[in-house]
């Protein structure tokens, strides 16, 4: 199914006037906050275009991995925008679940502590911390909405299994990093001076789906590999989908178990870390996947929102400070866990 655009509206510099689209629930994954590779300001143009009643974040909302080590937890003014806005919708009434991935494992320490929502502030409905969701889709009861990460295992197996493709995976790599580190200064180059998108990351793919080389097809090859993984997870299992987040990339594919003639789907709601993209669930339980990069100049948007534009949701700040606070606490500083390790030794030394 192609991405689409739930409403149209006229380009406008200011988001609150534009007419904004509609999907009674998004799910995004992979924004990797607290790093600077991440696509904030685009991320908080998208939210301020749609509306929803659920917004489902599906793992790695936190880069708890870049952070570990920090003495202090440094988070950019269009993170804390993108959380100013979330916390407007949920004074809005709308529901907000969290589900921890691999990066943000901490929270999976939460999970299940609490039976309701955790608030970020006096009234502040609060968000849901939860390992996994389930939703019934249309003609898809009991979709399981998860991370992805619980998957790797069988990744692993699969690379062992083929030890010729090593050099090759890590050559791809290795060049994959190379384009996230051209990504991130075309990023800085293409928002800073012209105000403007450009992912490096959407080039490299498109040369990979293109082009003849053939390890790029191989690191193409893995990617699907994952989804010949998260299928017979699905098969195996009493849903009849999976949605996941994890390896960046948007796509959904519905099938059929050929043993059983059951109707089966899996999906990815991408990342807002290289490629900007999310899914939509719409008012007949239909999914779409949502390229905001494409949906954007589809609705004729040009310039993204610069810093110095009025903050229409200011006022949640404190709420957004809050929550910062609390994601620090679950991330303490570096150099009071090196601190605690150096006690630990010293007191593990004889004669002490």
């Amino acid at each position: 199914m192609k991405p689409i655009v739930a409403r149209t509206a006229k380009h406008s510099q200011t988001l609150t006037k534009l007419r904004r689209g509609y999907f009674p629930i998004i799910i995004i994954s992979d924004t990797h906050f607290f790093k600077r590779q991440n696509l904030a300001r685009l991320l908080y143009e998208f939210l301020s275009w749609v509306d929803y009643s659920l917004l489902i974040k599906n793992g790695d909302i936190i880069d708890g991995w870049y952070i570990e080590d920090l003495p202090y937890k440094p988070i950019s003014e269009w993170e804390k925008r993108v959380l100013d806005i979330q916390t407007a919708r949920r004074f809005e009434g709308k529901e907000e679940i969290q589900i921890p991935g691999n990066h943000d494992h901490r929270f999976r320490k939460i999970n299940g502590l609490f039976q309701q929502p955790i608030p970020f502030g006096e009234s502040d409905p609060g968000i849901i911390f939860k390992h996994e969701h389930l939703l019934d889709l249309m003609e898809y009861p009991q979709v399981r909405i998860r991370h992805g990460d619980q998957h790797d295992a069988h990744l692993l197996k699969y690379l062992k299994e083929r030890p010729k493709y090593h050099i090759g995976h890590k050559i791809v790599i290795e060049a994959r990093e190379l384009g996230l580190s051209l990504h991130q200064s075309a990023t800085q180059l293409s928002h800073g001076l012209l105000g403007q998108h450009f992912s490096v990351v959407d080039a490299f793919k498109h040369a990979a789906n293109r082009g003849p080389n053939l390890l790029l097809k191989k690191q193409l090859g893995f990617i699907s590999r994952y989804q010949d993984v998260v299928k017979e997870a699905v098969k195996n299992s009493d849903y009849s989908g999976e949605i996941n987040g994890h390896i960046h990339k948007l796509y959904l594919e519905y099938f059929r178990d050929e043993t059983t003639g059951r109707r089966l789907m899996i999906a990815n709601s991408g990342d807002w870390s290289e490629s900007g993209s999310a899914l939509g669930i719409d008012e007949d339980g239909f999914i779409h996947t949502l390229d905001w990069y494409r949906m954007r100049l589809k609705l004729g948007f040009r310039n993204l929102p610069r810093i110095t534009d009025e903050n229409p949701f200011r006022k949640y700040r404190p709420f957004t400070e809050q929550q910062i606070e609390f994601i620090r606490s679950i991330w303490p500083s570096a150099v009071k866990n090196n601190l605690k390790r150096k006690l630990e030794n010293r007191d593990r030394r004889p004669g002490i």
